[in-house]
């Protein structure tokens, strides 16, 4: 009965410019020096640059780049913290 009355509501979709950043400069100079791009993160979840549907090398950081930190999910506080 829910998936029913899903299937009824007007479906919509709004898309807006983003104020903050436009352009593949703006995007190379936001992530660059971003902790996504510390050595400790997998390929995959780091930023892309596609040539031609080629992905190429990303710029490297301008300076030295912290290791991400580590956010906890909500069952965290729960575990037993002594580790067993």
């Amino acid at each position: 009965q829910r998936a029913a009355q899903l299937e009824q509501l007007p479906r919509t979709c709004e898309v807006c410019w983003s104020d903050a950043l436009q352009g593949l400069d703006a995007n190379v100079q936001r992530y660059r020096n971003c902790p996504l791009m510390h050595e400790s993160v997998q390929d995959i979840y780091k930023p892309a640059i596609y040539k031609q549907g080629v992905r190429i090398t990303f710029p490297r950081p301008t300076k030295a780049v912290k290791a991400p930190r580590i956010r906890r999910g909500k069952d965290s506080s729960t575990q037993d913290r002594s580790g067993s």
